[in-house]
């Protein structure tokens, strides 16, 4: 429900809102995500830490075109996520959208549809 209104920008129509939130109707449809979220390790103590890290250090070796669109107002996402997209990936496509936030096709949906165009 939160990401209802923290993941975007604008205000989301009512069927919008209801179609992120039919998924989840009780606290068993819910339970993926609350176990998503809890496996986001913040520490080397954490169970997947050492997989994570591992897969970290690899990203480097994917050779591929690249197109990185990032909402600038995203609550969780910020610029020092950012900035380690760019230290990892320096000649991937970069657009940043000034007034996006985490649900980039809902805040800023003709800017995404069109770099996803160009780069494809």
């Amino acid at each position: 429900w939160p990401a209802t209104f923290m993941a975007v920008t604008k205000k989301l129509p009512s069927n919008v809102k209801r179609g992120f939130l039919y998924p989840y109707q009780n606290r068993a449809d819910r339970i993926a995500i609350a176990r998503f979220v809890q496996d986001i390790p913040m520490k080397q103590s954490h169970p997947s830490y050492k997989e994570l890290k591992q897969i970290e250090l690899s990203l480097a070796n994917l050779k591929c075109p690249k197109l990185v669109l990032w909402g600038k107002k995203d609550f969780c996402f910020n610029d020092i996520f950012l900035n380690r997209w760019k230290a990892i990936y320096p000649s991937a496509h970069y657009r940043e959208l000034p007034e996006a936030g985490h649900y980039l096709l809902e805040d800023a949906p003709k800017e995404c549809l069109e770099e996803i165009r160009g780069f494809l």
